[in-house]
């Protein structure tokens, strides 16, 4: 009887261990930091030998290095419509064409108004040369009758209205040449209108300035472009998608630490697995306010050879600030604890050190940190000894 009565409170027994177990469970476990051990009242670390690497981190865009816009400079209809999305293009190659019958209409008019005033050139100089054949005779004559006045014949009234005939031959020759002037001004205008028209009909067939790809086309065929105020964007060409880059938006916090020639690595939601890495190129002095939150772009140079990375993906960016090799480092943690009773200076950073049961204060010059560990040097530092990171919860309580 009694051992049937033990079996039958044997499982209520082993639930109350364990009910005790799980609320001692707090007392008995913490999980603190990467190798942190307990002691009778402290969390401790080894102070561990190792590389560090210090980052900043950001957010950023993906887009090509060479991206280019293509526009319209003239107004029309679009005609026809070349190319489509991810289409590899050349220089030179026609992307679109514009409506160009009402340009070729303005080249014929003014190929005409150009002739006509060649035509009107031709009169005024066929005028200038018979008023200065007008001229040299007056002048003939007025010689003719001075010398006949000298010997005594003719009258001086006959003289002057030779002078007379003179000056008005003299002035037709001077007013006919001005009107040679105005029709060589005129044909000048003319010819430069031609020109304008000309260039306005190549320019109804929009070409690739670079080559590239198309990465987006605003345009369709029968649309109507206006190009009045601002050439509108008809495509966007990227130069190669093999080389791109990413325009990272970095605190002002951080921009201190960012140099150019740094290496950086970054990940997309598109591969979150893999690591892309870039180089940084340019850092741009303008800064950037949003909801009081300055930020300035940096430019990082990432290789794209399999075309994996898009235009407009979002980058979270990683830029290795500096790295440190072989070097003393302890847990962050180390450098925030003070004994209760501690009276030591605290204007300088020191990790506390526990030997023999005993804790000593080790002051420290500190490096890099990567967030979680820090480099820490002092002269009897070494691998291996162990550092107070915290009170054990049930000392603090």
């Amino acid at each position: 009887m009694m051992s049937e009565r033990f079996r039958f409170k044997r499982p209520a027994l082993i639930l109350g261990v364990l009910a005790l177990l799980l609320a001692m469970a707090p007392l008995l476990w913490n999980p603190g930091t990467d190798g942190a051990s307990q002691s009778a009242h402290y969390w401790l670390a080894r102070i561990e030998r190792g590389d560090l690497t210090s980052q900043v981190e950001a957010t950023g865009t993906l887009e090509p290095v060479g991206l280019v816009e293509v526009g319209s400079q003239i107004s029309g209809q679009v005609a026809q419509v070349a190319v489509d999305y991810n289409d590899p293009v050349r220089q030179g190659q026609v992307l679109a064409r514009l409506d160009a019958s009402k340009l070729e209409a303005q080249i014929q008019e003014a190929q005409a108004l150009l002739e006509r005033a060649r035509g009107e050139k031709a009169a005024a100089l066929a005028e200038w040369h018979r008023s200065q054949a007008e001229a040299e005779n007056a002048a003939a004559q007025l010689r003719r009758l001075e010398a006949l006045r000298k010997r005594g014949l003719g009258s001086e009234s006959v003289v002057d209205q030779a002078r007379t005939e003179l000056r008005i031959a003299r002035a037709k020759v001077d007013g006919s040449a001005a009107r040679v002037r105005i029709a060589e001004a005129e044909i000048q205008r003319r010819q430069a209108m031609l020109r304008q028209r000309q260039i306005d009909l190549q320019r109804s067939v929009i070409r690739a300035p670079v080559d590239g790809i198309v990465i987006e086309r605003n345009v369709e065929p029968g649309q109507t472009v206006a190009a009045s105020l601002q050439a509108p964007t008809l495509f966007t060409l990227a130069g190669d998608l093999r080389a791109m880059r990413v325009i990272a938006a970095v605190d002002e916090a951080d921009i201190g630490k960012v140099k150019e020639g740094q290496t950086a690595w970054f990940t997309v939601d598109a591969f979150p697995n893999r690591r892309f890495s870039g180089i940084v190129t340019q850092i741009r002095k303008a800064p950037h306010n949003q909801q009081n939150v300055v930020t300035y772009e940096v430019i990082i140079d990432a290789p794209n050879p399999d075309r994996r990375l898009l235009p407009g993906m979002t980058a979270s960016v990683h830029l290795i600030t500096a790295q440190r090799h072989d070097v003393l480092k302890v847990p962050m943690a180390a450098l925030r604890f003070r004994p209760e009773d501690s009276d030591e200076d605290e204007t300088r950073p020191r990790i506390w050190v526990k030997a023999g049961g005993k804790l000593r204060a080790v002051p420290v010059n500190l490096g890099i940190s990567d967030g979680r560990w820090i480099e820490v040097s002092a002269p009897d530092l070494k691998p291996g000894q162990t550092v107070v990171i915290g009170y054990l919860e049930s000392d603090s309580e």
